[in-house]
């Protein structure tokens, strides 16, 4: 089957599927609106539900009375009803809490309605008379200090200890909740999840501004084992903002009269781009693979993601799956070209590399060699220990050389795993200069070590390549400095702030030499560059700067150097805080 033909039987199936689902929408949407109704009537305001309470309400042997059907109404809220006589005396009561009185005087039930907040109910109140007697409506609604009530009623003090019952905790954790008592000074006595951004002691301006200026804690004071203390407590349940269910419902209608044959119509009109758009595109991909082009084809509707997500445009999400193996295999026929590109590239430049920096040393030991060969002159054994001498040298220069050479090669074609080892860095420090001390005369060498006192550094490295670059840093700054210039060798820590991680490293290297200018900073690092005239013999191949930045790179550190004409250089290496794990092998 054709892939139009295929396309249109999805289609078709599609649009099959879209009219059920509608229709069968349709009809759950009236039956939720039927259930929406029902739980309109459940949901008035109280001061509609006192109006239907009271025209319900019976006088039977005369006290009024509600019928069963509103008891179970109020059961289902959760909710209380008392009505009082002319005297304030109850003569009928549902599900009333036993911290309700049974009796009132008028102070005492504005007192309560005003206070609801320390005895966790809402009241609401309707006044009318019935059969010539004058009765009075109470409804009462839990609200949020209910539990923080309970929760004063059931603590208990025993020796210093404070309890609380578990099931009021398990509550208080299943609304996401935490609770605190504090004694008459404000300070802490006990508390149950409370977080560590709240204060384990009030003044009394943070607890008077707390409980007046709208925060969302919760207050209650009372006594504990004859002491005045005050319980603290927040739930983090957000409220729920509802509006009139009935113009719910009427909005629901007209959007259903709208808005699902448009989106029936809009369904039918894309289905047939959503499926096939991005098959096409695939295909003209896969073309340009064909033909060596790695980037994805380029159409009117710009690319298949979007630039400030990186994810498929919608279009496109029905075949991630096939996008992403064909975007992997792109990048890949891509990395490898540019890698055999890179390596032909690299090989080139090896052998230009060789072929220059052999020259010198080879042509000295071939001149040598031919003064030795030659029978015209008679060589004395001085002179014979010192040109073997020299062309040992050399040979040992060939040898340095392309072991600079062997080394930056491999940096540079990520051939050289780091073994990292956590290690103490002072301690790595001092055995470095001591091994620099015992390399050259100590007599003309000048290094001061500036170390973190009482504390062990440790960081991860590889001490082999790390110790190389380092050699030939302070090498450098040796070789190219007066003798006895003054080096010093800084190690500072900088704490990290994120748990389980190492503390950032900074090692500088500060000398008061004869300096550089701009031009000479500016390509230290380059391969073969060997800069000016070193104050010593120096036997460089104008690689071990290089090296030396590639290696603290290897390590994901940074390097930086300033230098001032005859006022010195100041070389500073940043190393990165890393996660405390075992260190393995990084490539």
């Amino acid at each position: 089957m054709k892939l139009e033909k295929r396309l249109m039987v999805k289609f078709l199936a599609g649009v099959f599927f879209l009219a059920f689902f509608l229709a069968t929408s349709f009809v759950t949407f009236y039956y939720f609106a039927s259930l929406l109704k029902e739980e309109q009537r459940s949901d008035l305001f109280p001061e509609e539900i006192l109006q239907r309470m009271v025209a319900a309400t019976d006088i039977e042997q005369g006290k009024p009375v509600l019928p069963p059907s509103w008891e179970k109404k109020l059961k289902k809220r959760n909710e209380w009803v008392q009505i009082l006589n002319k005297d304030g005396v109850e003569v009928f009561h549902y599900n009333t809490p036993d911290s309700i009185p049974k009796h009132y005087t008028p102070n005492q039930l504005a007192h309560y309605i005003r206070n609801s907040e320390s005895i966790g109910y809402d009241i609401h109140t309707w006044y009318q008379s019935i059969d010539n007697h004058t009765y009075t409506w109470i409804l009462g609604r839990k609200n949020k200090n209910e539990l923080l009530l309970k929760i004063k009623k059931h603590t208990i003090r025993h020796n210093q200890t404070i309890t609380i019952p578990h099931p009021l905790l398990e509550e208080v954790k299943k609304r996401k909740g935490w609770v605190q008592i504090i004694d008459k000074n404000g300070a802490e006595i006990y508390q149950y999840r409370r977080p560590k951004n709240i204060p384990t002691k009030y003044t009394p301006g943070e607890y008077v501004h707390a409980k007046r200026s709208g925060s969302d804690l919760h207050f209650t004071s009372g006594r504990l084992s004859g002491q005045e203390v005050t319980w603290i407590m927040k739930e983090d349940i957000l409220p729920v903002h509802e509006m009139e269910q009935n113009k719910i419902i009427a909005l629901l209608f007209f959007a259903s009269l709208v808005l699902i044959p448009l989106a029936f119509w809009l369904f039918s009109y894309r289905f047939g781009q959503k499926l096939g758009s991005p098959l096409l595109f695939l295909m003209d991909w896969l073309e340009n693979l064909s033909h060596g082009i790695y980037k994805e084809p380029t159409r009117k509707s710009g690319p298949i993601k979007d630039p400030q997500t990186g994810h498929l445009k919608k279009p496109y999400v029905l075949y991630q799956e096939v996008f992403k193996v064909v975007e992997q295999l792109s990048f890949r026929l891509q990395e490898v070209q540019t890698e055999r590109e890179r390596l032909d590239h690299t090989r080139e430049e090896w052998i230009a590399g060789v072929s220059h920096d052999l020259k010198t040393p080879l042509s000295t030991i071939k001149g040598y060699a031919e003064l030795y060969k030659s029978p015209s002159y008679q060589w004395s054994e001085q002179e014979m220990e010192e040109y073997l001498d020299l062309v040992i040298r050399k040979a040992e220069d060939i040898q340095h050389l392309i072991d600079d050479l062997n080394l930056t090669f491999r940096i540079k074609n990520n051939a050289l795993p780091l073994e990292l080892t956590y290690l103490d860095m002072k301690e790595f420090l001092r055995l470095l200069v001591a091994d620099v001390l015992n390399t050259i005369a100590t007599e003309e060498v000048n290094i001061h070590l500036e170390l973190p006192h009482d504390t062990t550094v440790m960081y991860p490295i590889d001490p082999q390549w790390f110790k190389r670059a380092l050699m030939n840093l302070i090498t450098n700054a040796i070789f190219h400095n007066d003798p006895n210039t003054p080096i010093t060798v800084r190690l500072q820590e900088t704490t990290s702030p994120t748990p389980n991680t190492t503390s950032a490293l900074k090692i500088e290297l500060i000398d008061q030499g004869c300096g550089m200018d701009e031009q000479t900073v500016s390509r230290l690092f380059q391969r073969y560059y060997q800069g000016t005239r070193t104050k010593r013999s120096n036997r460089g191949t104008g690689l071990g700067m290089a090296i030396a930045k590639q290696l603290i790179e290897l390590h994901g550190g940074k390097i930086e150097i300033s230098s001032q004409v005859n006022r010195g250089t100041h070389v500073t290496i940043t190393l990165p805080p890393k996660r405390k794990e075992t260190p393995e092998i990084v490539t």
